[in-house]
């Protein structure tokens, strides 16, 4: 994640990479790798929200996976797909950080369009 915020996409690949190859059945590494993507502009987007889609149906509990595709809807102004992933990362833990910011800006988004 130091490499995505430094916008090291290489890096960033290889790192999430090495973890993914480390503990497969685990969604964290594979959500870096599918978020990597995004990096490259309209394209990249694209790519990975089919990547972060093929890992909504193999974990389909993963938090982790809701919310990051939220935010990749949110970068693609894609409104209805951001609500319903953010809605169900609220929905598979409602107390846990993710679902808290979940909640909090589906929020504020409520109060810029005027809904909730």
């Amino acid at each position: 994640q130091a490499y995505m915020t430094l916008g090291d996409q290489v890096s960033a690949q290889s790192a999430f990479a090495r973890a993914a190859a480390l503990a497969p059945a685990s969604p964290g590494p594979l959500v870096g790798l599918a978020m990597t993507e995004g990096m490259s502009g309209t394209a990249g987007l694209a790519s990975a929200n089919a990547l972060m889609t093929q890992l909504q149906t193999r974990f389909p509990t993963s938090q982790v996976v809701a919310f990051n595709l939220g935010w990749l809807a949110l970068y693609r102004a894609d409104v209805t797909t951001l609500r319903n992933a953010w809605a169900r990362t609220i929905v598979l833990g409602p107390t846990t950080a993710l679902g808290d910011l979940a909640r909090g800006l589906l929020s504020e988004i409520g109060k810029k369009t005027g809904s909730k």
